[in-house]
């Protein structure tokens, strides 16, 4: 357990930093967002359950971050000027069969869904290469693919190795 818990850690931060870093280069591109005004707003869901609304501003969608933290067992830390997400620690034990296929299932639908997310994120950057004004998307949609495909390299991986784990516990 602790390995997947120390594994699925990586990856809760590791989606969030990248977040937070697809954010901020957002952000920074436009300026303030001061007097910007909500066009709408988006469930966001996790895992299938709704988690928050995400606000729509200029075309970009920003995530409720302490709803998005406490879906992700994160702990917010407000010191210094910033938001700081930190992950909780957690006791270490061994998986069970059934968390191992909960698991498994889990990945392979965050697996689908990332893939997915690949596919619109291609055909984006195809759409915008061939645009006078797309070369101010080209960039941040360039980073989110590299991300996507991180991310489901790493599901891959994980997967790999907790259907190991379930094979050996099904041998004893």
């Amino acid at each position: 357990m602790f390995q997947f818990m120390h594994r699925a850690r990586k990856y809760i931060i590791g989606a969030v930093a990248g977040i937070a870093l697809t954010f901020a280069f957002q952000a920074g591109a436009s300026n303030l967002l001061t007097g910007s005004k909500v066009v709408a707003t988006k469930d966001v869901t996790l895992n299938g359950k709704t988690i928050g609304q995400a606000a729509i501003i200029n075309n970009y969608s920003y995530l409720p971050v302490r709803a998005t933290a406490e879906a992700l067992g994160l702990k917010i830390d407000l010191t210094g000027g910033s938001i700081n997400l930190n992950s909780v620690q957690q006791t270490s034990q061994s998986l069970t069969e059934e968390q191992i296929k909960s698991r498994i299932s889990e990945i392979a639908k965050q697996l689908t869904d990332n893939a997915t997310l690949k596919q619109q994120t291609e055909e984006q950057i195809a759409y915008y290469t061939n645009r006078t004004d797309g070369e101010k998307y080209l960039a941040p949609l360039q980073s989110t693919l590299d991300y996507v495909n991180e991310l489901i390299e790493k599901l891959t991986t994980e997967r790999s190795d907790l259907e190991s784990q379930l094979q050996s516990l099904q041998n004893q």
